[in-house]
């Protein structure tokens, strides 16, 4: 099988059941609990268990081909391959450019033998109960990191609207302090250029430098009458 057949066939046969109803924080990382529940292919009447916890970084930058170098810490080669056949395909980049760290941690595993469908109603019904479930997934046995990545993206895509509303907030509120500052220290050089004509044309100097001397052009030249002989 090749390794496109292959990671479709994980992909399209994952199946996220329950997600976290809290989605990944803007300014600080994150923290995603999981459980994989995945029918063994060698052993009908067997699932395979495994649980762990997934952080992730603040969102940042990513180049999209550091993605399968920088993205996926703790993850084996076969998720790799996936990363870089990611990086190819411009329908399933979004994860990628959103531009998480994502470092995986195998808790613990474990079998069960029980009908595959009978263990998911179980973590289900659990996760019903839970304040902030754990992720729930159904995956493929032999590439349960591909299903792991199939629910990650998943996760981001849900996250990713409101992270960008809190960082276009936060950059909004940034821009209103900065120019809050920069009028008083404008406000500062104005008082002290009074009356003192180098220090008024060196105000309208570094005026122009920064494209403001229009908003400021009235005051400024009712102040250079003032030292005018």
């Amino acid at each position: 099988m090749s390794l496109d057949d292959h990671i479709w066939y994980a992909v399209n046969q994952t199946r996220v059941l329950v997600e976290p109803r809290r989605t990944l924080e803007t300014f600080g990382a994150s923290r995603v609990d999981y459980i994989i529940a995945c029918e063994a292919l060698d052993r009908p009447g067997l699932v395979r268990l495994r649980e762990g916890v997934v952080t992730s970084s603040r969102p940042r930058l990513l180049l999209p081909g550091l993605m399968a170098q920088e993205l996926l810490d703790g993850f084996g080669e076969e998720a790799r391959a996936y990363a870089e056949w990611l990086t190819q395909h411009g329908d399933q980049i979004q994860i990628l450019q959103y531009g998480l760290q994502i470092s995986k941690q195998e808790i613990c595993s474990h079998e069960v033998h029980e009908p595959l469908e009978e263990v998911l109603g179980k973590l289900v019904a659990d996760a019903a109960r839970q304040g902030n479930p754990r992720a729930v997934i159904a995956g493929v046995d032999e590439a349960w990191e591909i299903s792991l990545l199939k629910f990650l993206r998943s996760h981001v895509m849900r996250s990713a609207p409101g992270n960008s509303r809190d960082l276009r907030a936060a950059e909004s509120a940034w821009r209103q302090e900065s120019r809050a500052q920069q009028d008083s220290a404008l406000e500062e050089e104005f008082f002290r250029a009074r009356g003192h004509r180098q220090r008024l044309g060196e105000l309208g100097a570094k005026l122009r430098a920064q494209g403001m001397f229009e908003r400021y052009e009235d005051r400024f030249f009712a102040l250079w009458k003032e030292v005018s002989p």
